[in-house]
């Protein structure tokens, strides 16, 4: 998980894009952190089913929500 401002984890977001309550690289696009996300996950011994899951939640999320 990624960390809030005052160190606790965070309930939304994990720690490839958020940190001490900020976003890492606020101008990322959906596109490149379902790109990151994949490739973190496949590192970790994911199969395509539970990548694929993990991709569609990113865009459920309240940072790529317009």
């Amino acid at each position: 998980n990624g960390t809030e401002k005052d160190g606790s984890l965070s309930l939304k977001y994990c720690s490839l894009c958020y940190e001490s309550g900020a976003y890492k690289t606020p101008d990322m696009t959906l596109e490149q952190m379902i790109e990151i996300t994949d490739r973190a996950l496949k590192d970790k011994g994911w199969g395509k089913i539970r990548r694929s899951l993990a991709r569609s939640y990113l865009k459920r999320l309240d940072r790529w929500k317009k």
